[in-house]
């Protein structure tokens, strides 16, 4: 009995974990999105106004706009916020469309895994070899080549969670959570 609190403890742990750091990617994506919109602004205005565009702004973005899809990837899964057509599975019965959900997430869950592994390898090639892009700015692509297998790990964690729990609601262990709060 002890040993079933300690687990269920430690689990509870585990998932608040991954909602803080899910909550906490998205912010850091909310942020970014804020300095894009900024950051175009002002290039935009000293492009105009004094003919005099910036050479980082616009790469900037772009880099930011990856970081943003990954590090905002977790939190779209989290809040069931991705676009999907289920014209046929929500005429199927409710255990089958539990039991879909629990596949869902493991075959996301292993797409996620493989993408991290290869990106990191990525990373750490341009990282080993001072990788720059091709432009007048020349930054370093590591530090921005980061965000994909960080992003892809943080909604690994989150996929995690979601096949356990889907897993307790397949099964008929647990009820399911409100819309309202996931």
């Amino acid at each position: 009995m002890m040993m079933k609190r300690l687990a269920t403890s430690v689990w509870k742990l585990f998932n608040r974990a991954c909602d803080v750091i899910t909550l906490a990617s998205a912010d850091i994506s909310g942020a970014l999105v804020l300095f894009m919109a900024l950051a175009i602004g002002v290039d935009v205005f000293l492009r105009y106004v004094f003919n005099a565009p910036t050479i980082w702004i616009n790469e900037a973005s772009r880099f930011s706009l990856l970081i943003v899809t990954f590090l905002g990837l977790a939190y779209t899964r989290r809040e069931d916020a991705h676009i999907r057509v289920d014209f046929v599975t929500s005429r199927l019965p409710r255990q089958f469309q539990n039991w879909a959900k629990v596949i869902d997430s493991v075959v996301f869950l292993v797409f996620a895994g493989i993408l991290c592994y290869l990106t990191w390898g990525q990373f750490m090639g341009s990282l080993q070899r001072g990788s720059v892009s091709p432009s007048l700015w020349e930054p370093l692509l590591a530090p921005w080549q980061i965000f994909i297998p960080l992003g892809l790990a943080i909604v690994g964690l989150l996929l995690i969670c979601n096949i356990y729990t889907e897993s307790k609601i397949a099964l008929g262990k647990a009820k399911e959570p409100d819309k309202e709060r996931k």
